[in-house]
């Protein structure tokens, strides 16, 4: 909350533009079924449930007879309303990200310019490096997930609301396997995700410091011939971070292929 309060005016505005295009994608998923239908050629519409019959309804008041070549014509327009529309969610999104990372380096590095020089001293380069260069990143990523998780949640109710009232029994089967789905995958981020992230934080922040004080001493390490030590205490580092982040790939695609 502390770091959204500057951006309200920015999260209203895409908050707005994430409900529309939650509706859009609901519509999307109903201009599906009359082209499926006028394939298959069902029997009267009036037996059929209340958005497929509205959407077939749609259709009929297009200027084509032929129901397929309306009912995609149809999907054609809804998709490219929606494709348009969710295109500008994203970009809103991402250039909302954009200026909460510009905002935290500027701020950062204002308020290290007013500290006094004894704190410099006693702290360790790399970390400095690490929480006012790179550090912001993560806080802007996650801050960018906000908006993308809510516009899933937006989007999974518009189409959960189109199939259960057009297919109740079938939805509530899937939205168990969903349930489940979700707390494996929320399991797995807690836990693993989270502790692997910690990890490569640490890792990242001691390559930063090695190499840091491995440039900026190269002269007085060559002379006393002391490369070796800098060499093997930034591999160690490296090291451990190849090793999570090749855990935490791996684990990511899990969740993925399992929804596949």
């Amino acid at each position: 909350s502390y770091f959204l309060k500057p951006y309200r005016r920015w999260f209203v505005v895409l908050g707005t533009v994430m409900v529309v295009g939650s509706i859009l994608e609901g519509f999307t998923m109903a201009a599906f079924f009359p082209v499926l239908l006028a394939v298959v050629q069902p029997g009267d519409p009036a037996q059929m449930p209340g958005v497929l019959r509205a959407m077939v309804d749609v259709t009929r008041m297009l200027p084509w007879t032929d129901p397929v070549v309306s009912a995609s014509v149809l999907l054609s327009v809804a998709l490219l309303v929606r494709t348009v529309v969710l295109f500008g969610r994203d970009a809103l999104i991402a250039s909302t990200g954009g200026r909460i990372l510009y905002d935290l380096k500027r701020r950062l590095m204002q308020e290290y310019a007013g500290l006094p020089y004894q704190f410099f001293t006693a702290q360790k380069q790399g970390t400095l490096l690490y929480q006012a260069v790179v550090a912001p990143g993560h806080v802007a990523m996650t801050l960018q997930r906000v908006p993308q998780c809510a516009a899933e949640i937006l989007k999974i109710i518009a189409i959960a609301a189109v199939l259960l009232a057009t297919f109740p029994a079938a939805t509530a089967v899937f939205a168990l396997f969903g349930a489940i789905y979700f707390a494996g995958a929320r399991r797995l981020s807690t836990t693993f995700a989270y502790d692997t992230g910690t990890g490569r934080s640490a890792a990242y922040a001691e390559q930063m410091e090695v190499a840091q004080q491995l440039f900026s001493g190269i002269r007085h390490l060559r002379a006393y011939q002391v490369e070796s030590h800098w060499l093997s205490e930034f591999d160690k580092a490296n090291r451990l971070y190849r090793r999570l982040y090749t855990r935490y790939l791996t684990w990511l695609a899990l969740p993925r292929n399992v929804m596949e």
